[in-house]
């Protein structure tokens, strides 16, 4: 063969295989990685593919990750693949420094100096958003009332870190928040005990109001009876409040339904405040009612409309009203039947809550059965809570041979047992309560106690979807149905609740519990607020339980905030009145060798069902009101077997 003819052999191997001759110049075999996330949660994983063109042996590819040690070759599986198949890609467990992020590339196995394009894959955490609201009183000269609602982002790694948030704080009297964007939550932390008690400190950094918490660090106390709820209360001396933390399940406005609602605050003279109304959702108008009990001076049945604003990333939005009711609104969706709502006017404060109707509602009279209630004011000082029957019920329930006797009563009506402590008027026990009510189809109605009952005269109720669940709203098994309510007395100013009361066996009071109180003394009328885990054993009706007194007045103790307080109590069932129970005293503790031990020393609580009580303190010179809310996961045996025979000891 001559030189020439050896020149074209040549030619024609290098055109068949680049490798062989003139290193990569002239190949035309590519990589495209055409399957990859751009984002991944620590741990989990995702399927990556690329695709090869022009590859005379079809050898595909294999995988790399960088940056080492975070992520590597065998991050893969399987590490090697062929054109356009997947490999499943398994995220570092921690996140890079740095960027947070990780870059793959794809080789080819024919010719390892050919490689893909480089895809960058941010990594982050798992995370849940949470909606919280308080209310309650600032430790400043004046105890002005506030107000909190927000939405906080935690980490569900296991950490608990507070990956970011945004809040509206409001006391209306120099401190709110800037609008229309809030406060940002930057960072933080949520710190659980790791006793079961469902304890724990919530921390929120917000650098840029540092008039909020300590130098721009809230802390709360947090009490979780369960993974989606929470009590909580501040918990930094800077104030006191009580309030709810619950899973955010739904960032978006809903498009249309009926509403119920209730809101309590204080006005421009600091005087107590409530409202409470209906309304409906059309596109992004709303339309309804609202009454408005300001000081005492209240009227009822007043139509608003206004527009919603539309929801950020965090469910928060703005509400215009009409000048029929003009108060600078936000709002924060938590469910589709759950939205919170907070006054962010610069002279008053309010904060309160929105629960669905239900897709079909058509109340009435009968809505409203054998039923539990819960009322009280923070800035004034009183809490009330009861149980009663209805005539549209016709079941109420009373002690009798351990069986259940139907009493039928006259249309309208209601009767029942209640307490009240006012502080600074009528304190009543086991008082007997009637009066007439009325439930439009609507929702709306009204409650009218005959004289005896302290103070206590009218009621707004608003009814809510049966389904629903008003104190825990992501645990519909606890029970649903009732209704919100606000006061329209000229002397007392509150809101409250109203629950059906569909179980007083005495056994099924048993488990662990959340519980938690908001409350004054006489002396000032200076706030305490209190929470914690208890375990309530039916056996010998015992409660024992730890938490939190944010004391920041000094009303019970040296103005102690303690993190070890002990709660003890036996819990009595009243034979007379069963659904009812004393609990004389609640004994308070603590290992801090400053706090003084103190007695609750007159509690009753009041059974809607075995997952939700609400109590009160009636002594003479303190009150509180609250509720004791179930961990279902806690529940004795023996408890659930329980029949209606054991209400009775």
């Amino acid at each position: 063969m001559n030189r020439r003819n050896l020149l074209i052999v040549l030619v024609a191997l290098c055109a068949l295989v680049n490798a062989a001759c003139g290193g990569n110049s002239s190949s035309t075999l590519a990589i495209i990685i055409t399957t990859a996330p751009t984002s991944m949660v620590v741990g989990s994983t995702a399927n990556v593919a690329a695709t090869v063109t022009d590859d005379p042996k079809n050898g595909g590819v294999t995988w790399n990750c960088t940056p080492t040690p975070f992520c590597d070759a065998a991050s893969f599986n399987p590490g090697q693949t062929a054109s356009g198949a997947n490999s499943t890609f398994t995220a570092p467990s921690t996140v890079p420094p740095g960027s947070a992020q990780v870059t793959i590339t794809a080789t080819s196995v024919t010719d390892t100096s050919i490689s893909s394009n480089s895809v960058n894959i941010t990594i982050g955490v798992a995370s849940n958003n949470f909606s919280f609201y308080v209310t309650g009183k600032e430790a400043n000269d004046v105890g002005d009332t506030y107000s909190i609602a927000g939405v906080v982002t935690i980490s569900a790694d296991g950490s608990g870190n507070v990956l970011g948030g945004i809040e509206d704080y409001n006391d209306g009297d120099g401190i709110t928040s800037p609008q229309p964007n809030g406060d940002s939550i930057t960072g933080g932390s949520l710190a659980l005990t790791d006793d079961g008690s469902g304890n724990g400190i919530l921390t929120l950094m917000i650098p840029g109001n540092t008039k909020l918490g300590v130098n721009g660090v809230e802390s709360f106390a947090v009490n979780f009876p369960n993974s989606s709820h929470a009590l909580i209360t501040q918990f930094d001396g800077t104030a006191t409040s009580s309030g709810s933390l619950d899973l955010q399940t739904l960032t978006t406005i809903p498009s249309s339904g009926s509403f119920s609602f209730v809101a309590s605050g204080a006005g421009v003279d600091g005087e107590p405040v409530a409202d409470g109304g209906i309304f409906t959702i059309t596109g992004s108008s709303i339309a309804g009612i609202v009454d408005v009990n300001d000081g005492g001076a209240f009227s009822r049945n007043t139509a608003f409309s206004g527009m919603l604003g539309i929801a950020d990333t965090f469910g928060r939005g703005t509400v215009t009203n009409n000048s029929a009711f003009p108060v600078s609104l936000n709002y924060y969706v938590v469910a589709p039947e759950v939205i919170r709502i907070i006054n962010v006017d610069k002279t008053d404060t309010a904060v309160g809550s929105a629960f669905g109707q239900g897709s079909n509602s058509n109340f009435s009279n009968d809505s409203i059965r054998q039923s539990v209630f819960s009322l009280e004011n923070n800035p004034s000082g009183y809490a009330a809570a009861g149980q009663f029957s209805t005539s549209a019920g016709a079941a109420a329930i009373r002690s009798n041979s351990n069986a259940i006797v139907r009493e039928i009563q006259p249309a309208n009506e209601f009767n029942g047992v209640g307490d009240l402590n006012e502080l600074d008027g009528a304190v009543l026990t086991a008082a007997p309560i009637t009066g007439t009510y009325n439930l439009a189809s609507n929702g709306y109605g009204t409650f009218n106690f005959d004289a005896g009952f302290g103070d206590v005269s009218t009621l707004g109720i608003y009814a809510v979807d049966p389904a629903l669940n008003i104190l825990d709203p992501n645990n519909p098994s606890a029970g649903g149905g009732g209704a919100v309510l606000a006061e329209m007395d000229g002397n007392l100013v509150g809101v409250g609740a109203l629950l059906p009361q569909t179980d007083i066996t005495v056994a099924h009071f048993a488990g662990f519990y959340a519980f938690g109180g908001q409350g004054q003394t006489f002396a000032g009328f200076k706030e305490f607020d209190f929470l914690g885990g208890a375990s309530v054993s039916e056996a010998n009706a015992a409660l024992a339980g730890t938490g939190f007194l944010s004391d920041p007045f000094a009303t019970l103790t040296a103005g102690v905030e303690s993190q070890t307080a002990t709660f003890t109590a036996t819990a009595s069932p009243d034979r007379a009145n069963p659904g009812r129970y004393t609990l004389n005293p609640v004994a308070v503790a603590s290992s801090a060798s400053d706090f003084a031990p103190f007695d609750f020393t007159t509690v009753t609580a009041y059974q809607a069902n075995g997952q939700q009580l609400f109590w009160l303190a009636v002594d003479p010179h303190t009150e509180f009101g609250g509720s004791l809310q179930q961990n279902p996961a806690s529940v004795p045996p023996d408890a659930k077997k329980a029949k209606l025979k054991n209400q009775k000891r």
